[in-house]
Order: structure tokens, then sequence, then C-alpha cells
């Protein structure tokens, strides 16, 4: 089986792209992240592409993508799922859960505490950093844990890379790709979704129930993901590749391995 997909159609797909570990390589410190401009210029010509079915999903905010693009603006799940903006100058929905004062309190001393930890608050949670001191992944995780016990079902843990994170529990990378696909422009396509790490299996799980195509960045082993890239880069390709092939389709060529 070739684990690495053709070129796809964006004429007939919707697309859900992650963004740290998937369209830019992950820096020490979230803030530090930015979009160069030829990945801006490329994910605009693939939105036009898909009419506009073209959304970033990531445990960012919505306020962190739009920084991190500027002055590109896509539709995106923000906070995995927490917020949603279906269309590119829409209004966005949130979530109605609230991480207790008491606990964003107890990870801030924390975080302020140890040398090396970044707490990045989050809309209903927030992220716990630990990239830059992994020697304290043990005590973050003990935090985290004693903290889960204090909390009522409304919040999950989520293990990401280097980073720990409380999220409202109604929200998830499937459940953001599953409302996008009821939405207009994404509703009646085929959805791809690109991830790299656990926080976006979901999110393959939903796409091949969908009938679409899930592509991991990384090794597929233990993953739902049906394709895989070997890192950053290899996407980027990729989806030169599919707006250069979709450019011409409608010029008549066959360039297509899928549709």
């Amino acid at each position: 089986m070739n684990t690495r997909p053709g070129p796809i159609n964006t004429l007939h797909c919707a697309l859900f792209l992650d963004v740290d570990g998937t369209l830019l390589g992950i820096e020490s410190h979230p803030d530090r992240v930015v979009a160069d401009a030829a990945l801006r210029e490329l994910l605009d010509r693939l939105s036009l592409q898909t009419g506009g079915a073209l959304a970033l999903v990531s445990g960012r905010t919505l306020a962190a993508l739009d920084r991190i693009f500027a002055p590109l603006v896509l539709p995106a799940a923000g906070a995995h799922g927490s917020e949603l903006r279906a269309s590119r100058d829409g209004a966005h929905s949130g979530v109605s859960h609230v991480l207790p004062a008491g606990v964003f309190a107890a990870l801030e001393d924390f975080a302020a505490a140890h040398d090396g930890l970044v707490l990045e608050p989050k809309p209903g949670g927030a992220s716990l950093h630990y990239r830059r001191a992994p020697e304290l992944e043990h005590e973050c995780r003990r935090l985290l844990h004693t903290l889960m016990d204090g909390l009522w079902s409304g919040h999950r843990l989520i293990d990401g890379k280097m980073v720990l994170e409380l999220v409202p529990a109604g929200a998830s990378k499937g459940d953001a790709i599953r409302t996008l696909m009821h939405e207009v422009p994404f509703a009646g396509r085929r959805p791809v979704f690109i991830g790299d790490d656990t926080t976006d299996e979901d999110g393959f799980n939903v796409v091949n129930a969908m009938g679409g195509t899930s592509i991991r960045v990384g090794a597929l082993d233990g993953s739902a993901a049906l394709y895989a890239f070997d890192n950053v880069a290899e996407v980027r390709e990729w989806l030169a590749a599919t707006a250069a092939a979709t450019d011409g389709a409608t010029r008549g060529d066959s360039a297509f391995v899928q549709s």
C-alpha cells in the first residue's frame, strides 16, 4: 500500500488542516510561530479553488490563528473545536463551559514558579506547555491530574506534543469537522484532514466515516489515518501539487491520482 496520497481534486473536496506540526514546524514558544508568505499564498489559492471550503483545525485559538496567518483570515476550528468560524468573514461561535478560576490560578502559579513552562489560556480551558522544560513533564502531569479530580465532567485532558490541555468535554476536532461539513461551503464535499498527533485522531475517525481522506504527519502505527507524510515539508509539497493539479483539471488535463 502506498501510504502517501496522490493529488486530490479540490474542486470537489473540503480541506481541513491542522497547523502546528502539520503546516508549520513546532517552536519552543507558541508565540514564535508565524506563517511565511509562500504558505499564506498557497492556502489562499487552495481556498479559492475549494470555493472557501478550507479550514484550519487547531488547538490554537482563533485569535492566535489570525495572528499567525495575518493578513489571511480563513474558516477555522480553534481551541480543539471550542471556537468555530465557518467562513472567511463570518462570525464565530464558542463554547459555554468556563474553566474555574481556581483551576486556572493554580496553573498560573505553577507555571510562574517553574522556568520554561508556558501557560496558554484557551476558551473554556488552558494549555500547559513544557517543551522548554521537558524534565518537568511528570510534575505537570501530576498537577493536571490532581486538578482534573476536582473538576466536573465538563472538561477533559488532552495529551499533545509536549503540552497538556484542559478543554471542554464537548469540544473536539472531530466534532468541529462534522459541524463544518453541514455548513456552506463545506456541505456536499468530500472531507480531507491532515494532522500530526493524538489530538487529531478523532478528526481522522470522523473523516474516515464520511468516506474522506485522513492523513497523518508521522508514522501511521496506531493511527486511524489512511495515509501519511513524513514531515511538514512533504505536506506543503503535496498541497502545492494538489493546487497545480486542480488548475490543470480546469484546463482539461487529467492529473489526479484520486478525486
